[in-house]
């Protein structure tokens, strides 16, 4: 598989030429990012062949290159970003994610990171409920740093600002992120998420942000806070502005901190395993939960609709995802 930066028509191109070689029964998925075919590698049936999209621009130019038969077998699916993308979801064989990405969906939608939590705590002596309850406020610490801390860097994105740093490990350019908190490892251990100025004014120190941008990301956010949300009615919902602003990257980061301080006994911070961490979410999708989920639901129709099977059938997925 090429891992090369195709631009839409050369993508479309490539999987032109992959369908020629496939068996007909066969159907191509192509995912905007790696962490996408890892979401959902547990749950695809072996006829699907996945494709690396290498962004979300050149999955919807490579969707507009192809014809309405290739279309039949290839199944495009790409992040929310926090975007309005109501062209985007009238187009047939286009999957867009429920929340800000892939991770996201499965991090809220199907509740993993809670059922990852309850199974940690009731390793110890107590009450079920009680093991929800604080798998809840875990929950709702890191929906809510990483929802502050995307609200920011979207905003300053739109407001044409630096976002990017250089990575002290790799030398690489990278977005700001929550792991530039210098103390992101107290947040996490204590779930006390830190005051939107506070991220504000770190943020402000590593991108060299003027004054002149903080009050415009300050203000743009207050502007932001007042406006209803379409679902509850409601200004500042942080159930809506998760989904729009909260990257999965960052929810899996702050998940295996989270987890890591929850099993910690000794000083000092825990080493957080992200690997592990993104292993147990996959783990956890239970095929009751996926067939409620509405990326599954559009895929389903898509197969409906193509006359292809790219899901596995409840048993054998829960099969699959028991031998993680």
């Amino acid at each position: 598989m090429s891992i090369l930066q195709f631009n839409g028509p050369q993508l479309g191109q490539k999987i032109r030429m992959v369908l020629q070689t496939l068996p007909s029964d066969h159907v191509i998925l192509v995912a905007e990012s790696n962490a996408d075919t890892s979401a959902l590698s547990g749950i695809l049936a072996d006829a699907v062949h996945v494709q690396k999209g290498m962004g979300k621009v050149n999955c919807v130019g490579a969707h507009q290159y192809l014809t309405d038969e290739e279309r039949r077998r290839t199944l495009f699916l790409v992040d929310c970003d926090g975007e309005d993308n109501q062209e985007l979801l009238a187009k047939d064989a286009l999957i867009i994610s429920e929340n800000r990405d892939l991770e996201s969906d499965m991090f809220f939608r199907l509740r993993s990171f809670e059922e990852i939590l309850v199974r940690q705590f009731a390793q110890k002596d107590g009450s079920l409920s009680l093991f929800r309850t604080a798998a809840r406020e875990c929950h709702s610490f890191v929906l809510e740093l990483a929802t502050r801390v995307g609200l920011i860097r979207d905003i300053a994105n739109r407001l044409g600002l630096q976002t990017r740093l250089e990575d002290m490990c790799t030398g690489k350019r990278r977005k700001v992120s929550v792991r530039d908190l210098k103390d992101i490892d107290t947040y996490c251990s204590s779930l006390q998420t830190p005051a939107f100025e506070t991220i504000l004014s770190e943020f402000r120190n590593l991108l060299t942000w003027t004054d002149g941008d903080v009050i415009s990301v300050r203000n743009s956010s207050a502007a932001n806070s007042v406006k209803k949300c379409r679902i509850h009615n409601e200004s500042d919902c942080l159930a809506c502005k998760g989904r729009r602003f909260a990257n999965g990257h960052e929810l899996v980061d702050l998940g295996a901190r989270v987890l890591a301080f929850k099993r910690h006994g000794g000083e000092g911070p825990p080493a957080p395993n992200f690997r592990e961490f993104e292993h147990l979410l996959r783990a956890s999708v239970t095929s009751d939960a996926c067939a409620d989920w509405q990326t599954v639901t559009r895929i389903r129709r898509f197969e409906t609709w193509g006359g292809f099977t790219i899901l596995r059938t409840p048993g054998a997925l829960q099969q699959n995802l028991q031998s993680y």
